[in-house]
């Protein structure tokens, strides 16, 4: 549509600039000396917007109104001349607001036509002589259809501004709808891949700690191979929680689902955080009691326990110790979500675990729950990716907040658990 605009301007503008100047020419060949100046003037002016409408840096905008303004003084410089020689001259004048509305869109466009004919038609009237009743006529003929021509114009402005509207509007929601299907499809294909892996490497798995277990049985005690069968088996018990992981983010771990309420859930993990970070301050602050949610505690404390680990390390980037982490319950979910949740329900309890380390930026934070995505470099990048699988297989959803420099929130979303058993349905997208 802007191109499409820019073109009509350039013909209007190039069409108005010939036609002034071949007006000038006429004007000073026949002897009309009072309009010829303006018709010049008019021309050159024009002349010089068409040039300047080439160059796309120009708005089009601001071109469009010089234009029009300098159309208003043209108008009461050639119209004492014009009512009394040429009144049919009015007759071209509904011109502008068709071109006005389309430049401007029906507000500014019914401005710009109201003060060109309340500048040129009183104008005309005054300077017509009393007598001459076919030139007044004329003028009043010209004022009535260039009202009726500024209606018409405002109200066809109205229903392209309208459809262009609808037009954007549908574009969007196509455009969100095609994201949203690009990334279930990429989710889809992560969690066959993650199911593979994660299916294969615990029969490798198996078999390794299996073949361990049996080598310690023979291995004399306090011996160095006794001690190096140790440490492979903590390495494998280690790949274990990995493929556990992995496990989270595909969401096929059976759960089981009781009513638990987010303290105890918070409580436990920071117990055992505690024991793992003595150094860190884990403060829990209850905003509202007995906030209960339908799922696997074990899961749901693992997966609160995988953002206080990322929270500990964040403030250990800054030296900060203080971790916040509060439980409670709103009803409405914000309009953004990093992990959408897979359920509706009116009224919804949350985990949040604030740090104070150096934040995420904006980047960073649109990958933040995909697999194998990290920006430690000692991490495996499966931890939050497990915490999204967790949430989604309860029908929650999981939100971000951070800034760089001012720490981050990660917020855990769950249906509460009256209105899971009051029929809240699990869409599993």
């Amino acid at each position: 549509m802007h191109r499409l605009r820019r073109r009509l301007f350039l013909w209007l503008v190039g069409m108005g600039a010939l036609a002034a100047l071949l007006a000038a020419w006429f004007d000073a060949r026949f002897g009309v000396r009072a309009c010829s100046p303006w018709d010049l003037g008019l021309g050159i002016g024009l002349t010089i917007a068409w040039v300047l409408g080439r160059n796309r840096r120009i708005s089009l905008l601001a071109l469009a109104r010089v234009i029009f303004a300098g159309l208003v003084f043209y108008f009461l410089g050639v119209i004492r001349h014009e009512a009394v020689q040429m009144p049919e001259f009015l007759l071209w004048v509904p011109i502008v607001p068709l071109a006005a509305c389309f430049f401007f869109g029906p507000r500014e466009g019914a401005g710009w036509s109201a003060l060109q004919g309340l500048t040129a038609f009183p104008t005309a009237l005054w300077y017509a002589p009393a007598q001459d009743a076919d030139t007044r006529g004329m003028i009043v003929l010209g004022a009535v259809a260039y009202l009726c021509f500024t209606l018409m114009s405002v109200g066809i402005a109205a229903l392209v501004v309208r459809y262009e509207r609808e037009l954007r509007m549908r574009r969007r929601k196509q455009a969100r709808l095609q994201r949203k299907l690009a990334e279930a499809e990429r989710e889809r294909v992560l969690g066959l891949v993650a199911a593979g892996i994660a299916h294969d490497f615990n029969n490798l798995l198996c078999g390794i700690l299996g073949n361990l277990e049996l080598a310690l049985e023979e291995c004399a005690a306090g011996g160095k191979s006794r001690e190096l069968l140790l440490r492979a088996e903590e390495l494998v018990e280690r790949a274990a929680d990995d493929i556990r992981r992995l496990e989270d983010f595909v969401g096929r771990r059976r759960l089981t689902r009781r009513k638990v309420g987010l303290e105890e859930i918070a409580r436990e993990a920071i117990a055992f955080v505690a024991k793992l970070h003595p150094e860190a301050e884990l403060v829990l602050e209850e905003k509202d009691a007995d906030v209960y949610v339908l799922g696997d505690r074990v899961l749901l404390a693992r997966a609160l326990v995988e953002l206080l680990h990322n929270a500990v390390r964040a403030n250990a980037m800054r030296g900060a110790r203080k971790v916040r982490i509060a439980t409670g319950k709103a009803h409405a979910l914000p309009a953004r979500l990093a992990v959408a949740p897979t359920a509706r329900a009116p009224c919804w309890g949350y985990l949040r675990v604030m740090d104070q380390g150096p934040g995420i930026d904006a980047k960073a934070r649109k990958h933040l729950f995909e697999p194998f995505f990290t920006t430690d470099p000692a991490g495996t990048g499966l931890g939050l990716a497990a915490v999204a699988g967790i949430v989604r297989s309860h029908g929650g959803g999981v939100g971000v907040v951070s800034e760089e420099g001012r720490g981050a929130s990660f917020t855990i979303w769950l249906p509460i658990a009256e209105h899971m058993d009051a029929g809240a349905r699990v869409c599993h997208a």
